[in-house]
Formats: structure tokens, C-alpha cells, sequence
């Protein structure tokens, strides 16, 4: 593959701020390429030629920002832990936080509305960005339990710890349109569900 130049790259670069900005503000339908294109400028012909069409352009700004999320997972994951609470209280805080950022409810709302539009390729995009690392890690740590049930059941576990998180945090907020948790809300739900996960007898 072609190495692009520096140039191309902080034009892509432009062009994906300013795509996200408008997809943000005025929702996927309102937004479109010539728009983006007089704001970032370039050519239209530019655009299609690095990314075919708005969907795709869509989704790789939500691939931007799911590899921006799993760097910082892999950060807290190389931190010293002295106890798998520590470890499991650190990415819960981690990705409710995330989860409660303007930037990605708005994109996760788009998400919603695209996956069963007509011709729509989003869910197949999004089976391509899965990455099974955090249900790795997760799944590691409730290894580490003394307990044989959640040894056992550990990849069901993580799953359904992760799970969890976010229908709590998305559910909320996508759905009954609450208001983006505070702080100490968000640090109170994330110290919650771990101590279920881990303080519950298995």
C-alpha cells in the first residue's frame, strides 16, 4: 500500500474534523460531501477518492474514534494492578466515561439510526472494527477468581459485564434522552457494577 504524503494527511486529517463537527451538529441525513468540502476545502473528487462515499467517511471517523478508545484500554491494561477490582474498576470508570462524551453518544446515535436503513453497509462495517482485546482482558481477570463458577463462565462473564456498562450508559442517554451523568455518577455506576460482578457469591 502507498504511503501517503504528510500533505495527505493532515488534509484527510481536516476533512474528518470537519465531517465529524457536521455530523454532530446537524445529524447524518443533513449533512453532505459538498458541504464538507467547502469547509475543509480540497474537491469533491478528493473526498470520493479517499473514501467512495459518506457512509464510509461516517465510518471511519467511528473507527477513528474505537482505536482511540482501545489505546487507552491497552494503557490501563499495562498499568501495575495489585487486585483484578482495581483493574475491572479502572476500565468500568474508563468506558462509562467515554460512554457519557458528547462525541460518542452523537456518533452512537447516527449508528442507531444507520444500521437497518435501506442499503445500508454500517452493520457489516461494524463486524469488520470488533476487536475481542477488552473481552480478553476482562475475561483474564475473572479467571483469576477463586471461585471455579466464575473461572468457568469467565468469557460470559466479561461479556456480560461489558454489556452491562453500556446498556446502563447508552440506554439512558440514547433512549430516554436523560442528561449525561455527572462525575460522581458515573464513578458511583462504574464502583457498582464491579462490586456486583465481583462480590457476588459465585
Amino acid at each position: 500500500m502507498e504511503k501517503l504524503s504528510e500533505k495527505t494527511l493532515q488534509r484527510q486529517a481536516k476533512i474528518k474534523q470537519v465531517a465529524l463537527n457536521m455530523f454532530l451538529e446537524k445529524g447524518y441525513e443533513a449533512t453532505n460531501l459538498k458541504d464538507i468540502v467547502k469547509l475543509s476545502g480540497g474537491s469533491l473528487s478528493s473526498i470520493y477518492a479517499a473514501y467512495q462515499s459518506k457512509e464510509n467517511l461516517f465510518m471511519e471517523l467511528v473507527k477513528d474514534r474505537i482505536e482511540k478508545d482501545m489505546q487507552n484500554i491497552k494503557k490501563i491494561a499495562n498499568q501495575k494492578y495489585d487486585n483484578v477490582y482495581d483493574f475491572l474498576l479502572n476500565i468500568a470508570t474508563y468506558m462509562i466515561k467515554t460512554l457519557n462524551d458528547k462525541e460518542s453518544i452523537g456518533l452512537i446515535k447516527i449508528v442507531h439510526s444507520r444500521i437497518y436503513s435501506p442499503n445500508s453497509n454500517i452493520l457489516k462495517m461494524l463486524k469488520e472494527f470488533e476487536n475481542d482485546y477488552t473481552i480478553e482482558l476482562i475475561q483474564e481477570a475473572f479467571k483469576r477468581f477463586d471461585a471455579d463458577f466464575a473461572v468457568k463462565n469467565a468469557n460470559l462473564l466479561a461479556h456480560m459485564f461489558l454489556d452491562t456498562i453500556r446498556i446502563q450508559c447508552l440506554y439512558r442517554i440514547t433512549l430516554r434522552e436523560e442528561r449525561i451523568m455527572s462525575k460522581e455518577e458515573q464513578d458511583n455506576l462504574a464502583r457498582f457494577i464491579v462490586d456486583f460482578f465481583t462480590k457476588t457469591r459465585y
